[in-house]
């Protein structure tokens, strides 16, 4: 179960497509998407809130774990910083946000196409808004995922993933353009 939980977190940073401080990580100002991800068999519910262009953003996951009941979790990054949050343990830790991944689909640099094997393979609508298909790599935990992306305007509305011999799918359910979104939503809870 432990490591349904790792690779749920895993999985939630890695999709987000993390920001860079100074960077306009997508071509929105702000916005919400709402998507579900089967890990396993196992529903996780994720909600990205992102303001400024992607410099401030939070991806909540909510995993529903059999004799554990609902387990939340958070990925923060702002000033160039970076935040997981357990909400059940009472945990926070900071870590740097180029250890939380950083995959720039918006814009990608050379550099960045060839650090994570970016190519764009298509195009397809989700939720009416036609994607930008890409497949690229990305390392995060320990780990490397071979992951497939449906990308509009730089924010991923359906990946997936494949990573440990598994296959992890994700789809946007809900999606909010130029959403008004309050900045107490980017703080770091004190436990």
């Amino acid at each position: 179960m432990k490591k349904i939980l790792t690779l749920a977190l895993m999985l939630s940073v890695v999709c987000s497509a993390l920001a860079q401080e100074g960077t306009k990580r997508y071509e929105i100002k702000s916005g919400m998407v709402k998507s579900v991800m089967d890990v396993m068999g196992q529903s996780t519910e994720t909600t990205l809130y992102f303001d400024n262009y992607g410099e401030q953003q939070v991806t909540k996951a909510k995993v529903k774990v059999p004799g554990y009941g609902e387990i939340e979790t958070a990925t923060i990054l702002k000033d160039g910083k970076g935040w997981v949050v357990n909400y059940a343990m009472e945990q926070v830790q900071e870590l740097p946000a180029s250890a939380l991944g950083d995959v720039n689909l918006a814009n990608p640099t050379d550099e960045e196409i060839k650090t994570y094997h970016i190519e764009e393979i298509g195009t397809e609508t989700i939720l009416g808004k036609e994607c930008t298909k890409y497949r690229y790599e990305a390392s995060a935990m320990g780990q490397t995922a071979k992951i497939t992306a449906w990308v509009y305007k730089g924010i991923p509305l359906k990946s997936e993933t494949s990573v440990s011999g598994m296959t992890i799918t994700a789809e946007a359910v809900e999606f909010i353009e130029n959403a008004m979104v309050l900045p107490q939503t980017f703080d770091v809870p004190k436990f």
